[in-house]
Formats: structure tokens, C-alpha cells, sequence
């Protein structure tokens, strides 16, 4: 049982994750640009440090490829990601 509710809890992280990530793609087509933090974490209510913990998920999920090393890299959304994820939506 408590493995059934880790495993519903992780797909629900996921879910959530995959709503920021759509959210993200959107902007960047409207801006051409990524986001802020600040604008992540103020769209989702969360904090700055908190969606650089979400954009750090998002890189090991494959959806955001990150340029450089540090406060100096930049981010920019998968396009193999957004294909699968926007379909999916």
C-alpha cells in the first residue's frame, strides 16, 4: 500500500511539473525568451530557489536542455520534450 501512494505521489510531482513545463513553452514562443525564476515562481506561487529546483527536475527529465555551467547557464525548452508533452496534453 505505501508504495502504491509514493508511486501516486511521483506521477503527481510529474503532472505538476509537466504543467510548469507547458507553461514555460508558452512563454517562450510568446517572449522568445525563457522566463525568470521569479516569473516562474510568481506564475506558480512558489519561490525563486523553488523553481530553480523545478528547472533542475526538468533537466534530468530531458525537457530543458541547460547551457553552461553555474549562474551562468542558460535554459531552453527540449523541442523532443514538447513534441511528446504537448501531444500528450
Amino acid at each position: 500500500m505505501e508504495k502504491n501512494k509514493m508511486n501516486n505521489q511521483i506521477e503527481q510531482s510529474k503532472e505538476n511539473n509537466k504543467k510548469i513545463f507547458l507553461w514555460i513553452v508558452d512563454y517562450f514562443e510568446e517572449n522568445n525568451k525563457m522566463p525568470t525564476l521569479e516569473e516562474i515562481g510568481r506564475q506558480f506561487n512558489f519561490t525563486r530557489e523553488r523553481a530553480r529546483q523545478k528547472m533542475e527536475k526538468m533537466v534530468k527529465y530531458g525537457w530543458i536542455i541547460k547551457k553552461g555551467k553555474g549562474k551562468a547557464g542558460a535554459y531552453f525548452p527540449s523541442l523532443k520534450a514538447i513534441k511528446k508533452l504537448k501531444v500528450e496534453k
